[in-house]
């Protein structure tokens, strides 16, 4: 199954790949005021797909905090009681001579 998933990722790349190479024409892109920038197809489609998933991203953020709030706060109020803090990494217990022993050194 991941050979098979890994030759349809190879797939995309390639068909990606070959669609960047065969769109190399240089295009204009008009912006407000009479600006003009010029570059390749490839470049100014990748660039608009960047910027377009930045944006997305920057405009979910605000929903995804507020629905992580709603669900902490549904998730107190049925279990009548504050949630559990975050578990904290334990600390290392330091080496004695007893555990060399366990580990056969």
């Amino acid at each position: 199954m991941k050979t098979l998933l890994w030759a349809i990722r190879l797939v995309i790349f390639m068909v990606v790949l070959w669609f960047a190479l065969t769109n190399q024409h240089s295009v204009q892109v008009f912006a407000p005021m009479g600006q003009v920038w010029q570059g390749p197809l490839v470049w100014v489609l990748l660039v608009t797909l960047l910027l377009g998933v930045a944006l997305g991203v920057f405009f979910m953020v605000p929903a995804w905090w507020a629905q992580r709030r709603a669900a902490k706060k549904a998730l107190t109020s049925a279990t009548g009681q504050a949630a559990p803090p975050p578990l904290a990494k334990p600390l290392a217990s330091p080496a004695t001579a007893s555990d060399d022993n366990a580990l056969g050194i």
